[in-house]
């Protein structure tokens, strides 16, 4: 997964659609789905317009961080079923770019309101068991 720390970015799926769309900074991010399916394969081409820089997140790296506690891996799996949910319902609609602006609110909905995950991890936030 990656974030665009500088630049632009275009993105052109490599279907029958051609579709293109605009990676830009602060705002999308780029192929999401290698941190929550183990076979997943791009499906399109991205170029950057101008010079850009990049934030990789490693799955492997990821995965061993979000395994340190319970209640982090609580979340983590919460999320990503809630993102595997939406991905499968995406259809011909599956991109390697998620639009920030689109998906902030769906997002939202991956994860439980603060007072009821505070009911889930524990009281007061502090999961149970956790050290």
């Amino acid at each position: 997964m990656h974030f665009v720390t500088s630049g632009r970015l275009l993105y052109t799926k490599a279907d029958d659609t051609h579709k293109q769309e605009w990676v830009e900074r602060g705002e999308d991010w780029i192929a999401e789905p290698v941190l929550w399916t183990s076979g997943w394969f791009h499906l399109g081409q991205l170029v950057a317009t101008a010079d850009c820089e990049l934030v990789k997140v490693d799955p492997t790296a990821f995965a061993a961080v979000a395994g340190t506690s319970k209640s982090l891996k609580m979340l983590t799996a919460l999320y990503a079923k809630g993102f595997l949910d939406w991905l499968s319902k995406q259809g011909d609609d599956l991109s390697d770019i998620v639009q920030g602006d689109v998906m902030g609110v769906i997002v939202e909905d991956f994860l439980p309101p603060l007072g009821e995950a505070r009911t889930v991890l524990g009281h007061a936030g502090k999961p149970r068991g956790d050290p």
